[in-house]
């Protein structure tokens, strides 16, 4: 074999494995491109399903102030006898119209004076769940007077918000005689209506609960380590994207999911396909 035809052989080979190599580089950045467009579009879903979650916590929050701050609430932890303060506040009819399920006042000492429980089913008040009481009873005990606090919470399986605010005189020129607390359950019905805003399916487990799905798990080890946010395919097709809430004392206390398709991702393998 002539020189001249060695050297055109040896040329054609480099020039091939160049363009092999050239594509492979360009395809990875292509891709990964992409998969950065996935990862910010995918986590903008769940940013909004949380801002969703945290305007109804304000919200509650909002909803506990305005009774905590009214005179007649003061005047009630005086005389809890007062029957009329009850009817026109916390009526089955009124409480249609409230942001609550659950509304509870006690007294510095944790001492519950009036407690009320609405079954939105039904649409009417029912007897209040002793597995709820015997644990807000404790909560309330260790509860610091004078403090506001609003924030998530799983009870027996179910999620829910809650809120706490002192109740003082209006001017300030006392110390609180006790707290309102005030309770939203995020039952199938309300976690449905939140996810379809984002038209996606939403999954919602306690932070701590054992025996997580894997993809749970390895988005909790992430949020660990001081991120908000984790996502991780679950095949070709879905993405999972997790992000958690906090609890009143700030803690993390549920874990949320939601699974998106990824068109993102499968524009981009057409492109370079």
């Amino acid at each position: 074999m002539k020189l001249r035809t060695k050297t055109l052989i040896l040329t054609g080979i480099a020039m091939t494995v160049l363009f092999l190599i050239v594509g492979f580089i360009s395809s990875t950045i292509l891709m990964s491109g992409f998969n950065r467009i996935e990862d910010r579009e995918t986590k903008e879903h769940i940013y909004m399903i949380r801002n969703v979650l945290d305007a109804e916590r304000a919200s509650l929050l909002v909803s506990a102030t305005s009774i905590a701050d009214r005179a007649d609430t003061y005047a009630y932890f005086s005389d809890t006898s007062n029957s009329s303060y009850i009817d026109a506040n916390f009526s089955d009819v009124h409480s249609q119209h409230e942001f609550f399920d659950v509304i509870i006042l006690a007294d510095t000492t944790g001492q519950i004076i009036y407690k009320k429980f609405y079954d939105r089913a039904r649409n009417r008040a029912i007897d209040f769940p002793s597995a709820y009481l015997t644990v807000l009873q404790d909560e309330l005990k260790h509860n610091e007077a004078g403090v506001q606090k609003s924030g998530f919470f799983i009870l027996n399986g179910k999620p829910g918000i809650v809120a706490v605010y002192p109740v003082a005189k209006t001017d300030d020129s006392s110390n609180p005689v006790g707290c309102v607390m005030t309770m939203r359950l995020l039952d199938k019905a309300r976690l449905k209506r939140v996810a379809m805003i984002e038209n996606v399916p939403l999954s919602i487990k306690a932070y701590n609960e054992p025996s997580l799905a894997e993809g749970f798990k390895n988005a909790r080890s992430s949020f660990d380590h001081g991120n908000n946010y984790y996502t991780e395919p679950i095949d070709r097709n879905i993405i999972g994207v997790y992000s958690y809430l906090r609890d009143a004392d700030g803690d993390p206390i549920l874990l949320l999911e939601i699974d998106i398709e990824r068109d993102i991702a499968a524009q981009g393998r057409t492109v370079i396909s």
